[in-house]
């Protein structure tokens, strides 16, 4: 059993003791920014959104929002993110943030 709540870190919400509800709030908070993207153009994006959205749009064939979550991730590498990310990338032939997370200086 998971102890301690989870911090998500979309509009600071937090899930209650295990896992699987912060991952269920995480989930839940990407469909209702996707449905924003939808209907009004705009996303304000973190890492873990951009994730997420990146993957609902790869999914649903929204080019733009991929593109969009694509480039907020390859502007915000860190030398703790970059690995992770770069294997995102590969995962999802994401040229950009793969280009860049070749090129990252740690």
């Amino acid at each position: 059993m998971e102890s301690q709540s989870a911090k998500i870190p979309i509009f600071g919400v937090k899930a209650s003791t295990f896992k699987g509800k912060a991952l269920f709030f995480l989930i839940y908070y990407s469909f209702l920014a996707l449905l924003d993207y939808i209907y009004c153009r705009e996303v304000i994006l973190s890492e873990d959104l951009a994730l997420n959205l990146f993957e609902l749009a790869d999914q649903w064939i929204i080019p733009d929002l991929r593109d969009k979550c694509e480039q907020f991730l390859a502007h915000n590498l860190t030398e703790e993110n970059h690995e992770k990310l770069k294997i995102f990338a590969q995962n999802f032939s994401a040229s950009l943030l793969m280009k860049k997370a070749i090129n990252f200086k740690v």
